[in-house]
């Protein structure tokens, strides 16, 4: 089983100014204003990546029209022989069927598109899009942020995801932290349901900011994830922004450490921030002495956001055993 702790499985990298999963303006420069990694520095952390972890993670690159980077077919190149490729993209208009034939034949596996609603202009797009994905033979990731305005349409997104023959549906539940978010029991609920829908479906369903999911999939499912840890916050995840610095997730505002002063392999494995987030002892409330505080932990994005407070309770969570 792989070790989150010391291998992530995701890695979301920004190699330009990140617009598709909109971390805080405010905190994702932090420590000053540099220039974009450059080619050399990009294909080091590739390298590093590549030796230093007994699993490569799939790589997620993102960020505002990352394609139009005059390397970005040398870094695909590179990418290709021994790392799990995927691309986030953020304008689907500006994408068509020879741009991913062309990806696709540079090594590219992936494409992740974001569909919150399939009767916009925008949600139109990104199925056509999709659509064309599935064409070329590429796996198609689809995600949807899950807010109040999401919450009822959820069941047809799932059917949709389903017919477009989407390999993953990742649903992010970070996105409504601070406006109209989701109180614990109608997460508990939308959880349970999920559990249920992944139950006989055949794509692998990913909550993300929800580790308690893995609570709820144990109790319903045991045969189903027995044993799985809930990747989460420095544990599974990382993010790096286009100036190279670490961070343990999109929306949590501490910086583990910089491309250009340390490798990722060691920010991930031993810098202060991340090691910290790995460790249960802190945790406070409920969290603390949950039976699943090993497995799960709590969101401590959520726990930050709406506590001040890195380890407090996650005030997501609804479990009836702690409650």
């Amino acid at each position: 089983m792989l070790n989150l702790n010391t291998d992530p499985q995701i890695v979301l990298w920004a190699l330009t100014k990140d617009t598709y999963w909109h971390p805080a303006e405010r905190w994702q420069t932090a420590g000053g204003h540099g220039k974009e990694l450059s080619t050399d520095e990009i294909f080091s952390v590739m390298d590093d990546m590549v030796h230093h972890f007994v699993h490569a993670p799939v790589v997620i690159l993102t960020g505002k029209n990352v394609w139009q980077r005059e390397d970005f077919e040398q870094i695909l190149r590179k990418m290709a022989p021994s790392l799990p490729s995927a691309i986030a993209l953020n304008s689907p208009r500006l994408v068509n069927a020879t741009l991913l034939s062309r990806w696709k034949d540079l090594g590219l596996k992936s494409v992740y598109l974001r569909l919150q609603n399939p009767h916009t202009v925008q949600g139109h797009r990104a199925i056509a899009l999709a659509e064309a994905v599935v064409d070329q033979g590429m796996r198609l990731e689809v995600m949807t942020g899950v807010t109040l305005s999401t919450l009822p349409r959820l069941p047809v997104l799932a059917d949709l995801t389903l017919s477009l023959g989407a390999a993953s549906w990742q649903l992010s539940f970070n996105e409504s932290l601070g406006r109209g978010k989701l109180d614990a029991k109608t997460l508990e609920q939308t959880l349970v349901w999920l559990a249920d829908f992944a139950s006989s479906a055949p794509l692998r369903v990913l909550p993300i900011g929800a580790p308690h999911y893995q609570r709820i999939v144990s109790d319903r499912y045991p045969v189903l994830d027995a044993g799985r840890i809930a990747i989460r916050e420095a544990r599974g995840l990382a993010y790096i922004t286009h100036h190279g610095f670490v961070y343990p997730g999109v929306n949590l505002p501490f910086v583990g450490g910089n491309l250009r002063q340390n490798s990722f392999s060691k920010i991930y494995r031993e810098s202060p921030v991340f090691c910290a987030l790995r460790d249960p002892r802190p945790l406070e409330g409920r969290c603390g002495f949950c039976d699943y505080h090993l497995t799960c932990g709590g969101s401590r994005t959520r726990a930050f956001a709406e506590t001040g407070k890195l380890y407090a309770e996650d005030p997501g969570c609804w479990n009836p055993q702690t409650a």
